[in-house]
């Protein structure tokens, strides 16, 4: 998986690209980590791009949500491709993560 960071009005973006395995967890910890060090709280992960996920790896994104509200923050994902999306939804992560399909409502969703 390659993992690729960006910010837009102040809001990180990490983008997620190809498979999500256990391999990558230790790449997502750091991500939000480091995330959390830069004193970034409010973030989006885009899955566009990320092809599957695997147990371990919604672990790993739960753990960096769970991390980004411990300093009132949060994680919101952005357009998951179908099989994240039908992965998330199976888990039952689809009523704690906030889902949005467009990059224009997913950062106006931080200013309410």
């Amino acid at each position: 998986m390659e993992i690729l960071r960006d910010v837009k009005d102040d809001i990180p973006f990490i983008y997620f690209c190809g498979e999500i395995t256990a391999l990558d967890a230790p790449s997502v910890k750091q991500v939000f980590n480091d995330l959390i060090k830069e004193g970034k709280f409010n973030v989006v992960l885009d899955l566009g791009k990320a092809s599957s996920i695997d147990g371990t790896g919604i672990s790993s994104i739960v753990g960096g949500f769970t991390a980004l509200r411990k300093h009132n923050g949060t994680l919101k994902i952005l357009s998951p491709s179908s099989p994240i999306r039908s992965t998330f939804k199976q888990a039952g992560l689809s009523r704690f993560f906030d889902i949005f399909e467009d990059e224009f409502e997913v950062l106006f969703s931080f200013q309410s």
